[in-house]
């Protein structure tokens, strides 16, 4: 079969009529006007004692008991000491700086005058352009002032934390100087403490509403804490670090611009200390110390690495790290490197404790226990490992160790594992109570103190044999939310449960990263998702470890994914799973648990089966007689759950539904607001609102069924209960103003909703931007501009998304958002396809026609800027007619925008400025502007990096294509010259594809490599040819041709042309190839341009599915293969003709349902990453 297809743009979209543009602005002017101690250093630790080591080693007699403390003033080697090793930014130790006001509002910069940091403007750019200019106002101006501290930097849509909300904030670490004097520090920036060993505990103020990790006291005077946030869609993280010089009454916090979360932090004695956390572009070893008590900070020199959940080290040089990736890592002389224990498989370690001389303890997920006799070089099972049948039910979260007594907790919190004799026996514990408990520190033998979920403090005084619990904020959770995925949450309902109605409630997030996946960049899934989660009231977040998932664009089936789980569990999946929820409910012991809805037409294979998996949870968690052995081993006890609800597909209400116009008085605001920020720390890109979340009634036990009317009804949990906080009341009068901003902003989602279908009510909104702000607190307006913004790009209409974007990083330049708006910024004004898309020629128009159904003379009168040779009955060829035109003078207007737009943020968010896709399409933009050794100076900085990355080989590869001497850094294709145009019939028999050289695909299984092919119809093949995917490419003056030869899968649907093609159809369930290009080389925006067996196809540029090019396609297949002839009119991508030599950056991915994914230069089928691209060289 053969057939060929013509590719024109959409059809126009019709003008609303006049009734419906007069009715948006008087949306607009209707709502317009309506709203105008004691002092005593420890000394060094009696946990350091050198008693473990004589019960490993007795023949080695007695062994130091001390840590070494370096002399007072030493010196400590920075980051610039390593040999070779430039800094991506001026490494100097990271300082600790005042923190910024923002400027008044008249204090903005105009448009006229270029941003210069000697300089202060007045007057707004917004006011000074015309009204009906859409094009870029004020890009690349900027003047914003610094980001204020996280103290007064809420992620966009939280509340206020009052004591109330960190009442039951998880604990993430306890520290004792001695037996009465403590602290403990958690989510929320809560900090407890006790003078009288935990008979009462008192908050402490902390001026910061994030996450503390971790906290520690030399003496009861002097301590620190650390912890971070993680910023919306950008998905980096901002370190804080606190200090305190009285025991904690008063806390010095102070903004640390390129720290990144810190999860750890340790000192030696007043001066001298370390911190461990993620890693970033500023610190890529996520390594940190300090001479100067924590109030200046060196990276340690290092590669990248994964990000640090524990660690510990003996002297400030020598140490060992546990990864958020499942490694580990010794520290000697300040230099990392990797252990020589492989990754603990799935299972992550989250705690590390050393021992000197040379001892050390890791725990983590899965009862992992692990001993190290050479500090971390290697990692080894205990002589007598930990009974597996009771520590296979607990993920341990933390360890404390004395001498030979090591002291475990993790979740649950029903026991604590303890061994006297450094693992050579052990014993349990029980601690009456099922909290996960997420650190233990014991002072001395007999007394010692665990905390965790719920704002749970336990303490013992007989070495833990017995536990009491001094204090807590609840005992369970209400409600209790199973799902595959984080995107998956409904957040809303955890606003308007958790932050509006008090219920004590958490996630549990099912599925996980695959080990094969490209390593996660930023903050990872489970914190991202904790974050949120918290954010809105709720208690936290969890992810199972056992679960790995598969693409998303696999479109595995059930079966499939059991199949993956069996796998990676030893052919256990299914029933670990059943086991894994569980024991989470017995856990956490919820009323109403939430999950997936089913999917009888298995459109969502994985809700389905993760919504059969909960239901019979719920039934096996209420039987004594499922799973026994959680009740006899992990201390347990049954669970009934009252009601089990599932979520409807969106549009759908089912037995009950949320509206997200809703307004949450406690929340401020209204509950699909509330939600917009705290999912951006879950997705990387904005999503539409919906504007109702439906659920289903599956399970209620309650004999009145008051889940037909709300989810809590009939279920009495009075607040301040043990699943319920204190409800406090929004303050007077505040009711009405949050109503007024409601309907303000319900307005403006109608209009915008206008705006998307009509450019008219679009345009008129750049000059209304005043009226749709006025009224609304700083956070709400950023979210609005951010939403219009967002809602612009949707729609294809990017200078004004540019504007929106703008006047957010001008006028709000201390929310959140601004980060990613000025990052969107970089790569609009920066990127060569942007620029084409926006500023250059007239697409050709034409209609989508069959090949045999329509007349080439015909066709070719409707579209004079093309036409078609040949005779009809036989295959076509292609003349391209037109010329390419675009104004140079917007081009260059676009990187002085985007240098203007590169110095604000190298001196606001330098973190952000560090990042490579910041700063290489800056570079690039240098290039474009005609400063060659300016670009050339980051990218030097690149080059001598000892982290090999994609970003390294980036560099590498433009140092290459001017130096061409030895192995390229990137793979690479050549693009041929054609000889003549090719006939389009998909035989790829042309002179063309003659001359081309053809390029393999790699074959990927889920995310990773595979060993071995998919399987083809035709497996028993002698050459390699009759099994692999090919592409060639070539080109003439006027086309970019493409030739692709794709074997056929077994259990694929190849059905065929059936009809007229729709036009942009859904080709997510069909084998397809995607080609990437990106053609000024920034690594960041690109063309993706993708076609199907059947030569359907799609479009988009920089993810923007509206760009509609002309382009055509012919495709044929056999028994064995299909194939596909395209030809892409080259002033549909630019307007600069690649001429010899010539290099584009490219990738090319084939996805496979059901199946795998194929790909050169790219590695993963979900997420595309252009700083794998490979290099395209025209002949």
């Amino acid at each position: 079969m053969t057939t060929l297809r013509r590719v024109g743009p959409r059809w126009q979209q019709c003008y609303h009529s006049a009734i419906s543009f007069v009715l948006g602005l008087a949306l607009i002017l209707s709502h317009g006007g309506r709203v105008e101690g004691q002092s005593g250093v420890n000394g060094p630790a009696p946990a350091r004692s050198g008693t473990l080591a004589a019960a490993l080693l007795s023949s080695q007699g007695k062994v130091n008991a001390t840590k070494k403390t370096p002399r007072a003033g030493s010196p400590t080697r920075s980051v610039a000491a390593q040999v070779g090793e430039r800094p991506l930014v001026p490494q100097q130790p990271i300082q600790v700086q005042q923190p910024a006001i923002a400027p008044p509002p008249d204090s903005w910069p105009v448009a006229s005058a270029p941003y210069s940091p000697q300089e202060s403007f007045r007057g707004s750019a917004l006011e000074s352009q015309p009204a009906g200019r859409a094009s870029e106002i004020n890009g690349g101006y900027f003047q914003p002032s610094a980001p204020r501290p996280p103290s007064q930097t809420p992620a966009p849509g939280t509340f206020a934390v009052s004591s109330v909300l960190r009442d039951d904030a998880r604990l993430n670490d306890v520290c004792f100087v001695d037996p009465e004097w403590g602290w403990a520090a958690g989510d929320r920036g809560t900090i407890w403490h006790t003078g009288n060993g935990g008979r009462e505990w008192h908050l402490q103020s902390t001026g910061v509403e994030c996450p503390l990790y971790s906290v520690y006291f030399l003496d009861r005077q002097n301590g620190w804490a650390v912890g971070g946030f993680t910023h919306p869609f950008t998905h980096t993280g901002t370190g804080v670090v606190l200090m305190t010089a009285d025991g904690g009454r008063t806390w010095q916090t102070r903004q640390q611009p390129l720290l990144p979360i810190l999860k750890k932090v340790r000192f030696f004695d007043a001066q001298q200390g370390w911190a461990i956390g993620c890693s970033s572009a500023a610190s890529p070893s996520g390594l940190f110390r300090t001479e100067t008590g924590g109030r200046s900070w060196d990276p340690m020199p290092s590669a990248k690495q994964p990000g640090w959940t524990s660690g510990d080290f003996l002297d400030p040089d020598n140490g060992a790290l546990a990864g958020q990736d499942g490694s580990a890592a010794e520290v000697r002389s300040g230099r990392i490197s990797a252990s020589q224990t492989p990754r603990f498989g799935l299972r992550g370690p989250l705690a590390v404790q050393l021992v000197p001389p040379y001892f050390g303890w890791l725990v983590g997920e899965g009862g992992l226990v692990m001993l190290t006799r050479d500090l971390g070089h290697t990692w080894q099972t205990p002589q007598v490992p930990v009974p597996f049948g009771s520590a296979a039910h607990f993920d341990f979260c933390d360890l404390s160790v004395r001498n030979a007594r090591v002291w475990i907790v993790g979740s649950p919190g029903t026991k604590v594992f303890f061994t006297p004799d450094a693992g050579l026996s052990w014993q349990t514990f029980s601690t009456r109570q099922n909290a996960p408990l997420r650190a233990i520190h014991f002072t001395d033998d007999r007394h010692g103190w665990a905390v965790g979920d719920f704002g749970t403090i336990l303490a013992s005084d007989d070495g833990g044999q017995t536990w009491r619990r001094q204090r807590a904020g609840g005992t369970r959770a209400a409600l209790m939310a199973v799902f595959a995925d984080g995107r998956d949450l409904p957040l809303e309902l955890f606003a308007k449960l958790s932050a509006e109605e008090g219920y004590l409630s958490v996630a549990e997030i099912v599925g996980r990263t695959d080990p094969g996946q490209t390593v996660e960049q930023g903050v990872g899934c489970r914190d991202r998702v904790h974050e949120a989660v918290v954010a809105l009231g709720g208690c936290g977040a969890g992810q199972a470890w056992r679960f790995p998932l598969m693409p998303e664009a696999l479109k595995l089936k059930a079966e499939a994914v059991i199949d993956e789980w069996n796998r990676a569990n030893d052919g256990q999946g299914a029933a670990l799973l059943e086991a894994h929820l569980v024991r989470q409910i017995r856990t956490y012991r919820p009323d109403v648990v939430v999950t997936h809805g089913p999917s009888p037409t298995g459109e969502d294979p994985l809700g389905e089966l993760l919504n059969h998996a909960v239901m019979t949870a719920a039934r096996a968690a209420a039987d004594p007689t499922s799973y026994s052995d959680q009740i006899t081993q992990a201390g347990l006890e049954p669970w009934t759950v009252t009601r089990v609800f599932a979520t409807m597909t969106p549009g759908l209400t089912g037995t009950t539904s949320i509206s997200t116009a809703q307004l949450a008085t406690r929340l401020g605001r209204s509950l699909a607001d509330a939600a917009a920020g705290p999912r951006g720390l879950i997705d990387r890109e904005m999503r539409p609102e919906m504007e109702t979340l439906g659920f289903r009634l599956l399970v209620d036990d309650r004999p009145d069924h008051g889940g037909r009317e709300d989810f809590f009804t009939g279920i009495v949990l009075a607040p301040g209960g043990d699943a319920r906080r204190i409800l406090t009341e929004p303050p007077p009068g505040t009711i009405d103003q949050l109503r007024q901003m409601a309907q303000q902003r319900r307005h403006t989602q109608a209009i915008l909703k206008q705006a998307g279908a009509d450019s008219r009510i679009g345009t008129g909104m750049l000059a209304q931007t005043e009226e749709f702000t006025r009224g609304l607190d700083d956070d709400m307006a950023a979210s609005v501009l951010h939403h219009m913004a967002q809602a612009y790009f949707t729609a294809g209409e990017w200078p004004m998304a540019a504007s929106m974007f703008e006047r957010l990083a001008n006028r709000h330049p201390n929310h959140p958002l601004a980060r990613s708006a000025m990052r969107w910024l970089v790569h609009y004004y920066t990127s060569g396809e942007a620029a084409w898309r926006v500023h250059g020629s007239q697409r050709l128009v034409a209609e989508n026609v069959e090949t045999r159904a329509v007349d080439p003379k015909r066709f070719a009168e409707a579209v004079t800027a093309a036409s078609w040779e040949g005779d009809q009955d036989a295959p076509f060829a292609v003349h391209q007619a037109s010329a390419p035109s675009v104004d140079t003078a917007q081009l260059e207007d676009r990187q002085q925008r985007a240098t203007a737009l590169g110095q604000t943020i190298e001196r606001l968010l330098p973190d952000l400025y560090a990042e490579p896709d910041v700063r290489f399409p800056l570079a690039v933009s240098d290039r474009k502007r005609g400063y060659p050794t300016q670009a050339e100076r980051y990218l030097m900085v690149l080059q001598r990096s000892t982290t090999k990355d994609d970003w390294w080989a980036c560099a590498q590869g433009e140092r290459w294509m001017t130096e061409p001497a030895g192995i390229p850094p990137k793979q690479m294709i050549n693009c041929a010259a054609a000889p003549t145009k090719p006939h389009l019939d998909g035989k790829l028999d042309d002179a063309v594809w003659q001359r081309a050289r053809a390029v393999r695909l790699e074959t990927f299984h889920g995310n990773g490599p595979s060993s071995s092919q998919a399987p083809r119809d035709k497996a028993d093949k002698s050459t390699a040819e009759s099994t692999v995917t090919t592409a060639m490419l070539a080109y003439d003056g006027d086309f970019l041709y493409l030739g692709l030869r794709c074997p056929r899968v077994k259990g694929t649907d190849y059905s065929g042309v059936h009809g007229i093609r729709p036009r942009d159809p859904d080709l997510s369930a069909r084998d397809r190839i995607e080609l990437f290009l990106d053609l000024d080389r920034d690594f960041s925006t690109y063309y993706r341009l993708t076609i199907d067996h059947r030569g359907y196809v799609g479009e988009s540029c920089w993810g923007d599915k509206t760009w509609d090019p002309t382009w055509f396609v012919a495709a044929g297949d056999d028994k064995e293969f299909w194939t596909v002839e395209a030809a892409i009119p080259l002033d549909q991508l630019t307007g600069e003709y690649p001429a010899s030599r010539s290099v584009w950056a490219m990738g090319l991915r084939r996805i496979i349902p059901g199946v795998g994914f194929e790909g050169w230069s790219t590695t993963n089928a979900d997420v595309v990453r252009p700083e794998e691209f490979g290099y395209l060289i025209f002949d």
